[in-house]
């Protein structure tokens, strides 16, 4: 009799624990701690990769020289999706003149808007993988070209982080870490036109993008471009229509 009852009283405590673990089970308890949970919103995340965190370990890891500075900037992370404003200011004798860019990126896409000094809108292009549109304000008609051979960013007078990439090595003459605007970031300086010319870089580190570049004539200022407002996030697919209303998304 007591072998029984304890048989029994064995067989209910064991179905008390199942059901108390099924109940956790359906409320999520038990659920890995390994498993990431992504944050909800316009955020855009990079395969989990924490961007800064992980250009901030590259940079740790090695010595930034003029010899190894384009590896260095090849290796950080960057967002997929992500807008700034691009200031860029022309110094003349005279005096100074300045233009905006609005740059958004989406992956292989993106939209340059170039306004003139007052403000007004310019020129726009919208960008694809293998294509380039670029119109004038109130055109419904546009220019199409190939993007292998057109270069938003120069269309628009502005360098980025793969003009970086793109320089002789045998041109760059200094390079390091550096605190710019309150920013840590690589630098380097390049020359061009047998060293009459300068520019100087700063990738920020904490996106892996271009924030800074200033053009120098034999160490005058002659062009800067400052790159302000970055947020990381998902970008409107409104932005990605052609005058005419053609969706290129």
């Amino acid at each position: 009799m007591k072998k029984r009852t304890a048989l029994m009283f064995s067989a209910g405590l064991f179905l008390i624990v199942l059901a108390v673990l099924f109940g956790l089970l359906m409320n999520g308890s038990l659920k890995s701690e390994g498993n990431i949970v992504l944050p909800q919103g316009s955020m855009q995340i990079e395969d989990t990769v924490d961007i800064a965190g992980h250009n901030q370990r590259v940079v740790r890891e090695v010595t930034v020289r003029p010899d190894n500075v384009q590896a260095v900037v090849a290796t950080l992370s960057r967002p997929v999706s992500y807008s700034y404003t691009a200031e860029k200011i022309s110094y003349y004798p005279e005096g100074s003149a300045s233009a905006i860019s609005l740059l958004r990126v989406s992956g292989n896409m993106g939209r340059v808007d170039m306004f003139d000094t007052d403000g007004r809108i310019q020129k726009q292009l919208i960008y694809t993988q293998s294509e380039v549109y670029m119109w004038g304000k109130g055109d419904v008609a546009y220019y199409k070209g190939s993007r292998t051979s057109f270069s938003p960013e120069d269309e628009a007078g502005l360098p980025t982080y793969e003009s970086v990439l793109s320089l002789d090595p045998n041109c760059i003459i200094d390079a390091g870490l550096t605190e710019h605007n309150g920013r840590l970031c690589i630098y380097l300086t390049s020359s061009y036109y047998d060293g009459r010319y300068t520019r100087d870089w700063y990738i920020d580190i904490d996106s892996g993008l271009l924030y800074s570049c200033d053009a120098r004539d034999n160490g005058e200022v002659i062009w800067s471009v400052l790159c302000k407002e970055m947020v990381i996030s998902e970008q409107d697919s409104s932005l990605f229509v052609l005058p005419n209303g053609q969706k290129l998304r």
